[in-house]
């Protein structure tokens, strides 16, 4: 009969490896909460949530929701062609770097935030906007426009921007090692985080 790994068995501090200027470490506790950080040149990240086991697979399911980063202000009809799209925030360096998405029926477009938290796109009829920090990557927010005649978006960020979505993410778990993909982080590599 093979070994059954328990909580305490796995639970841990596990550092990154492999990964040139990144600092990231996950910590499985043995009352199945985790803890995650992530640190590369200006972005200092986090995340937290609960832990299971599942046929060998830890599986992470974190506190953050997908999708929320950006909070939509206002919207309205203003007299021209095309979208703007606005970025307010307190901070206002936060303002700047903000990657827009947007898609007609036929077409893409993608342009980025300036200091003055401003995007314009030069084209009628854009159904769907995305919205993504570069400096804080994540899942994006999505604004359907369909129906909406609005051609002026209005966003402030939320508190959630530092944090990672987690949503029932599966980790191998291969001796002292935990392994798993985040586009948003990694790129195409898998991360590998291994007890000291």
């Amino acid at each position: 009969m093979p070994y059954l790994l328990s909580a305490q068995d796995i639970a841990g501090d596990y550092s990154l490896h492999g990964f040139r200027e990144v600092a990231s470490g996950l910590r499985l506790s043995a009352d199945h909460t985790f803890e995650f950080f992530y640190t590369y040149g200006a972005s200092d990240r986090q995340a937290s949530g609960t832990w299971s086991l599942d046929s060998g697979t830890v599986v992470l399911q974190g506190s953050k929701k997908k999708g929320q980063d950006f909070k939509l202000r206002k919207s309205a009809r203003e007299g021209g062609p095309g979208m703007v799209i606005k970025i307010s925030d307190k901070y206002t360096y936060l303002q700047q770097s903000v990657v827009c998405f947007a898609f007609t029926d036929r077409d893409s477009m993608i342009e980025e935030s300036g200091i003055d938290g401003i995007v314009r796109f030069n084209a009628d009829g854009i159904e769907r906007i995305e919205l993504i920090h570069a400096v804080f990557p994540d899942e994006p927010t999505i604004i359907d426009c369909s129906n909406d005649p609005s051609n002026y978006f209005e966003f402030t960020l939320n508190p959630s921007l530092g944090e990672v979505v987690f949503d029932r993410v599966a980790v191998s778990l291969e001796g002292q090692s935990l392994r798993f993909s985040n586009k948003y982080l990694f790129g195409d590599r898998v991360a590998e985080f291994t007890k000291p």
